[in-house]
């Protein structure tokens, strides 16, 4: 069972469920920390907050930090990383209520690949290489708390066969140098892929570059919190990790492996 649990959705971007029964949730399991982040990506899906929702949404989550005695409510944000909108993602990321801002890409140009809409289109070599980039780039920009779904591209098993590990290394190798954390997302083992964002090896990696790191469940309903906790500490303690992070006001703090 996770004690803490970062990246979670509700009704008012994608989720299926509100704050207060994902809250609800949450204690009924006996979380220490919960934090809610819902999306908000400028290219303005139908999954994501605009910015006066995501404001609304802040707000609202920061009334419940502060009368929830039984449980630590921080408050976040999934922003997607568009290169080019660096200034608008670090208004939005400087809002005073957030603990933590989660980085993800899910674009590729204007191509969502994280969606099915496309689902005969196979990931290319350079969509491979164009992602981590991304990912290298949005670790670079200093915008973000925490790298979300490291290897998310891997999610529809459509990638080309034989790829080389340089990519998503040079990603990580950023990342370190960033000095911000990565997540390892469970929610992976609900997708066509069946595994762990990242894969154990990638996890591997990110130990050995002294990456810090979250075990978050991405639940996007109320029985997905804290999902497959057990199997994902079993994973990072074999990585070789003893703890993981923790955010209030943006500042970071080690965690127990639980």
């Amino acid at each position: 069972m996770l004690l803490y649990d970062y990246h979670t959705h509700t009704s008012r971007s994608d989720g299926k469920d509100t704050q207060l029964q994902m809250i609800s949730e949450a204690k009924r399991l006996g979380l220490k920390e919960f934090g809610i982040s819902d999306h908000l990506c400028l290219h303005h899906p139908k999954w994501s907050m605009n910015k006066q929702e995501a404001y609304q949404a802040l707000d609202n989550l920061t009334e419940f930090k502060k009368n929830e005695q039984d449980i630590a409510i921080k408050v976040g944000l999934e922003l997607d990383f568009i290169p080019g909108k660096e200034s608008i993602l670090e208004e939005l990321a400087a809002h005073p209520a957030l603990d933590y801002v989660i980085g993800a890409v899910h674009y590729l140009g204007d191509w969502n690949f994280d969606t099915a809409d496309k689902p005969n289109q196979r990931i290319t070599r350079e969509h491979y290489q164009q992602y981590y980039d991304l990912v290298a780039e949005a670790a670079h920009s200093g915008i973000f708390d925490v790298i979300a779904h490291f290897d998310l591209i891997k999610k529809f098993n459509r990638l080309p066969v034989n790829l080389s590990d340089s990519a998503p290394l040079k990603a990580l190798d950023s990342i370190a140098k960033s000095g911000i954390a990565i997540e390892l997302n469970t929610n992976g083992k609900n997708k066509p892929c069946k595994a762990f964002y990242p894969t154990a090896k990638f996890l591997q990696s990110a130990r050995e570059r002294n990456i810090p790191i979250q075990i978050n469940s991405d639940a996007h309903n109320t029985r997905q919190i804290a999902q497959y906790g057990h199997e994902a500490t079993r994973a990072l303690k074999l990585a070789g990790y003893k703890t993981t992070v923790g955010f209030t006001q943006r500042q970071r703090y080690n965690l127990p492996l639980s």
